[in-house]
């Protein structure tokens, strides 16, 4: 009677562990074609420039969209975060990346999330950059290509089954998955206070508030608001808070401290003063956002 208990729980387990392995492995079937995909997006045909002025102006943008915070300042690239499972996301080495890119190809990767070969960028915001103007862009692409690669080997990104999971049940997305449709970009009039403030947020605010500022939910710790609550701000205090971190009523940010010195400080006054009217005019108007 006792060998035949051992056999049945042999089998069970032998059962358990083939149902495991049979899990796992649709997991990683379904998270490789979302990193296998193909996307079919346009050609963006630009070139650098060596021009002083494109070049200062390159990397200020770079700072305020976050292109120095995830590859840091010198965009010498470093391990974002590493999972239990072994997932390992990377910002890699820019100037090293770019070297073996053309002008056309970098900046497809820039707007769309697009390498190359079709297939897709994971953890970049491009549904924030697609915004971007072609001026721009440019800017970005310059300041890239002047930056020196002074940075050692990094290693490489690798996707382990927890966030296989999160790309095969939609709780991760890759970044041209985000972009609704690749033919049709935003268009912005910049004589416009509202629709230039529009711009500017996209590009600073909508990695973590979303495209339609309403704010996301990243992980327990981790779930940036609804842009309304810049409408309790003075022009004065929204000043602040964007140049120093400081909330009103001495409050502690955390992480949004941080990016406003390291990001949002890069903003001159005049383009702080045209995102806080888009923030003002969309606190009277909930459904206005980005012209995504």
């Amino acid at each position: 009677m006792f060998q035949k208990l051992l056999k049945v729980s042999a089998w069970a387990a032998g059962g358990l562990a083939g149902l495991a392995t049979l899990v796992l492995a649709v997991i990683w079937f379904l998270g490789e074609g979302k990193l296998s995909q193909k996307f079919a997006a346009p050609e963006v045909d630009l070139v650098h420039s060596k021009d002083a002025e494109v070049l200062a102006y390159g990397a200020r943008l770079a700072a305020i969209a976050g292109c120095d915070g995830c590859h840091q300042k010198n965009m010498q690239g470093e391990i974002l975060g590493e999972l239990p499972d072994g997932t390992r996301l990377v910002a890699p080495n820019v100037p090293r990346i770019a070297s073996k890119y053309t002008d056309q190809e970098l900046a497809r990767v820039l707007r769309y999330g697009v390498r190359p070969n079709g297939k897709p960028v994971l953890a970049m915001p491009s549904e924030a950059f697609f915004s971007m103007t072609d001026d721009d862009l440019i800017a970005i692409l310059s300041y890239v290509r002047a930056t020196r690669d002074e940075g050692g080997e990094l290693p490489k990104s690798w996707i382990g089954p927890m966030a296989r999971f999160m790309l095969a049940t939609g709780k991760l997305s890759t970044a041209p998955a985000l972009i609704k449709d690749m033919s049709v970009r935003p268009q912005y009039d910049f004589n416009n206070e509202i629709e230039r403030g529009a711009y500017l947020a996209t590009i600073a605010c909508a990695e973590c508030h979303g495209l339609d500022f309403k704010g996301t939910t990243f992980g327990p710790d981790f779930a940036p608001p609804d842009l309304i609550v810049a409408s309790a701000y003075t022009p004065e205090e929204f000043s602040a808070l964007m140049k120093t971190g400081a909330a009103t009523g001495g409050r502690e940010l955390g992480l949004m401290a941080e990016v406003s010195r390291g990001r949002l400080s890069y903003f001159t006054d005049e383009e702080i003063a045209a995102v806080y009217a888009f923030l003002r005019e969309r606190a009277m108007n909930p459904n206005l956002a980005s012209a995504e």
